[in-house]
């Protein structure tokens, strides 16, 4: 997915598991994306993003995720 950042455009690979409902004797689950690696002309950057610029990605690509369904 390319999403901009910073405004920096990057092509992240990732996973993405969708959450599961809460039912009367389950809790349910969160969505999650898992980060698989950030490109920037093809270059992966991923060892260099701090643990809240990767949180901050995770929340662009679950709301561009969002916005699609």
């Amino acid at each position: 997915m390319i999403i901009e950042y910073c405004n920096i455009k990057m092509d992240i690979d990732f996973t993405y598991e969708p959450g599961e409902k809460e039912t009367f004797d389950y809790p349910g689950s969160p969505y999650k994306v898992h980060i698989e690696s950030v490109n920037v002309k093809e270059v992966d950057i991923y060892d260099l993003l701090d643990f809240e610029q990767l949180h901050d990605i995770k929340t662009i690509i679950l709301k561009k995720i969002e916005q699609s369904l």
